[in-house]
């Protein structure tokens, strides 16, 4: 059997340790991290691994402009050091905007839109003037309070729901519960619990009940009395009572709703115009104030 000599030179691996500890000795994360957990000079040295690679971490999240294309091999995980009984110890989590982001998401009741969006705000609808056709409106939102519900009627892919997905992540940053439907998607959903009663309470009472409701693109659902009367209209009419905020978007104007939910078991008639006019009313009582955006 051979057996292998392996020469191993103690001094270049003790100047290495040296120079790598008087490097992150002098790093504000690093003094700021032996502060906190008041390390010693041999405990310095015993995990300077550990700090080392904290640094490293830290370091990648600092230059960080975008948490969706993080380039870390465990993306979105941030390492921290914490002192235990048996000595300093390294922990990972979700990184602070990662974090955020899963909070936002809890806070939705109901959401129809994609995780992606999740990040923005209203800032960066100010960002990009000119790109949203109402982002003056929203701009002047006081999140706190003092809300008007919009009626936003547009074009397709005019600008109209991005700008309120911004303004809901805020609402829900400050602690209020939102949800965010797209009503044709809604109505698909609420039909697979009729048989459920508990779940169909469920799924109703989340709608009714958020602290802001976003009902995107109405008109575009397979319309029917049930629909007018006993949905749309029970949920606007609990809303109102209760004074909550509430959006609506559409590619119909207000006017042309009345035709397109003109109604009944045998078609359109007077009947159905005079319902479709009270629940053209309730309408503009939980959304007072209309922006039309004109085709492009």
């Amino acid at each position: 059997m051979e057996i292998r000599k392996i020469n191993v030179n103690t001094d270049k691996i003790k100047e290495s340790k040296k120079r790598v500890k008087e490097e992150l000795i002098d790093n504000p994360f690093i003094m700021k991290k032996m502060h906190e957990l008041n390390v010693s000079d041999e405990e310095f040295d015993t995990y300077l691994g550990y700090f080392q690679t904290y640094l490293e971490d830290k370091m990648m999240c600092s230059k960080c402009k975008n948490p969706k294309k993080c380039s870390k091999q465990f993306e979105g995980i941030a390492m921290d050091l914490y002192r235990s009984e048996f000595g300093i110890e390294r922990s990972f989590s979700l990184c602070p905007p990662r974090e955020l982001e899963r909070t936002v998401a809890k806070k939705y009741l109901l959401r129809d839109f994609p995780d992606a969006y999740l990040g923005i705000v209203l800032d960066d609808i100010d960002n990009k003037k000119g790109r949203f056709p109402y982002e003056k409106e929203l701009m002047q939102t006081d999140v706190d309070g003092n809300n008007v519900g919009l009626f936003i009627t547009g074009p397709s892919s005019s600008g109209k729901s991005y700008p309120l997905i911004a303004l809901c992540n805020e609402f829900v940053r400050g602690g209020k519960t939102c949800s965010f439907i797209e009503v044709r998607n809604f109505f698909e959903e609420l039909k697979s619990t009729l048989d459920h009663r508990d779940q169909y309470s469920i799924l109703m009472s989340k709608v009714k009940e958020a602290d802001v409701l976003v009902l995107d693109n109405l008109g575009d659902e397979k319309i029917s009395e049930w629909v007018r009367d006993d949905i749309l209209s029970g949920i606007l009419d609990y809303r109102a009572k209760n004074e909550l905020l509430t959006y609506i978007t559409s590619s119909y104007t207000i006017d042309e709703l009345i035709s397109l939910y003109n109604v009944t078991k045998t078609g359109a008639s007077d009947v159905g115009r005079i319902k479709a006019n009270k629940f053209v009313e309730r309408v503009k009582s939980v959304c007072p104030k209309q922006i039309v955006i004109e085709g492009k």
